[in-house]
């Protein structure tokens, strides 16, 4: 499963799926999320263990290295599910390599 899209071809589609639009638009999200994130920095630095949420049911969520399930109402997708601060930059920039 694509933690980014929850696509459960991903590991079978392989390039092709991350070439795909509804792969691509998370790809923008989270990008864009960290370039605010990156502008936030000095008044709120992440730290070691924060990871980011990517349910498709909202936005990409921070949350907080003490947690083990997303912040966000509703959701609670757990920690396994979500990205890593640098699983989540390796995913942006694979996407811009890719032309995402």
């Amino acid at each position: 499963e694509c933690k980014l899209c929850s696509c459960t071809l991903a590991s079978s589609a392989g390039a092709l799926h991350e070439k795909g639009a509804r792969h691509r638009e998370r790809v923008q999200r989270l990008a864009a999320f960290l370039r605010e994130r990156s502008a936030a920095d000095a008044e709120r630095p992440l730290k070691p263990g924060d990871w980011i949420c990517t349910a498709a049911s909202h936005a990409p969520q921070l949350v907080y290295a003490n947690r083990d399930s997303c912040c966000r109402a509703g959701c609670g997708r757990a920690r396994a599910q979500g990205l890593s601060q640098s699983e989540a930059a390796t995913m942006v920039a694979r996407g811009r390599e890719g032309g995402a």
